[in-house]
């Protein structure tokens, strides 16, 4: 899907995509308010930045099993609740790409990622428990900042270096 396609478009409730589409470009579905989830197919590869930035009403997000990058922003300001589980497939998370989603509470992060970038899960103020990857060598500036951990973090061995405020 080419880049604004469906920006800002505030009666969209619900996409079905095409099973076969491999990227969403930037800002595709930007603002779309009343979005409320989505199902992407298991060709989809890339998911551009800022593509469902601001879509405050999407509580619920299924990926497919292919997908490899999610751009900058790509979730920030929506309304994710609950798990989202990210597919093994996935190798790249652009910066600040799940903010504010303040009513995520566990993430399931990707078995082949090395990078979590800065600010990925700034301000996701329900985030209570988190599932690393085996891969991840490097947690960004502010990943986690402002996020309500309890208990036990279990790091992985892998894990080589957390930025400023990662947590």
């Amino acid at each position: 899907l080419p880049e604004y396609c469906f920006w800002y478009c505030n009666q969209l409730t619900k996409v079905v995509l095409p099973k076969k589409l491999q990227s969403i470009g930037n800002q595709c579905f930007h603002g779309c308010s009343s979005l409320k989830t989505i199902e992407f197919g298991d060709q989809l590869k890339i998911i551009g930045d800022e593509s469902f930035r601001e879509c405050s009403s999407l509580s619920t997000v299924k990926f497919g099993n292919q997908l490899k990058t999610i751009g900058r922003a790509a979730f920030s300001y929506c309304n994710l609740q609950d798990t989202v589980v990210l597919p093994d497939s996935l190798e790249e998370i652009g910066e600040a790409c799940f903010e504010y989603n303040v009513n995520l509470k566990k993430i399931v992060l990707s078995q082949k990622l090395v990078n979590l970038s800065n600010y990925c899960f700034y301000e996701c103020s329900s985030l209570s428990t988190i599932e690393f990857g085996d891969q991840l060598r490097t947690i960004g500036n502010y990943s986690f900042s402002y996020c309500n951990l309890q208990d036990t973090i279990v790091l992985p061995d892998s894990l080589q270096e957390i930025g400023y405020e990662g947590f």
